[in-house]
């Protein structure tokens, strides 16, 4: 795969979108990198949709790291187990008494439970990097006005699937923020915040189980 994409009709924003996976891992020419950049400083969606993709990146990495550390871990127990094993009764009584164990390990309540709980985590993750490599959709909510309003967004927020709008809106209203535009095509949303009190409102964001991310849009903003 080349990363590369034709854009149709001229559509710019569908290309620049398209092109985002590959932009965060530094695989385009410099001709995309720059188209990218210049329709990333004019399109909140993209800018929303740039931060999802590296908190992804990074949480996969992360993710994979932990996976690599509990199976380098389960190796190592299993080649020093081994040879004690083959000594005690040959292959037939080492395999006969391995077999359970593992079949044990993998129950949630089994010693390697922890990293088998890790399996639908990563299925998650995986689903969510396929919807952001899809071609923009039109959003499915925009605020009610004869022309765009100035974009005045100033943090983006996902929030878990199995978040009522009842809860999303409590939430945000809470913590004294509200929604701009969105959700976005990975299902974020754009959300402002008073400018003084976005970082405090953030940390406290990040704290509620039902959000996912929380992070600022404008590269000059506080974490």
């Amino acid at each position: 795969m080349t990363g590369r994409i034709i854009p149709l009709h001229g559509n710019r924003h569908a290309e620049a979108h398209g092109l985002l996976p590959w932009y965060v891992t530094g695989r385009l020419g410099a001709a995309e990198r720059a188209r990218v950049e210049v329709h990333l400083n004019g399109c909140p969606e993209c800018q929303a949709d740039l931060k999802v993709e590296r908190a992804l990146r990074a949480t996969i990495a992360d993710l994979r790291m932990d996976v690599e550390q509990d199976w380098a871990k389960l190796r190592g127990r299993l080649e020093r187990e081994s040879p004690a094993r083959a000594r005690a009764g040959g292959w037939r009584a080492w395999l006969g008494a391995t077999v359970p164990r593992w079949t044990g390990a993998m129950r949630p309540g089994g010693a390697w439970g922890a990293t088998w709980a890790l399996v639908p985590s990563l299925g998650l993750l995986l689903l969510l990097a396929g919807v952001l490599t899809t071609p923009a959709r039109p959003a499915r909510y925009r605020l009610l006005a004869a022309a765009p309003p100035p974009v005045t967004g100033n943090m983006v927020v996902i929030f878990r699937p199995q978040t009522s709008e009842a809860d999303l809106r409590r939430i945000l209203g809470a913590h004294h923020a509200r929604i701009v535009d969105g959700p976005t095509s990975a299902d974020a949303w754009l959300v402002q915040a008073p400018a003084g009190q976005r970082a405090a409102i953030l940390a406290r964001l990040r704290g509620e189980r039902e959000i996912a991310l929380a992070e600022p849009v404008d590269s000059g903003g506080s974490r």
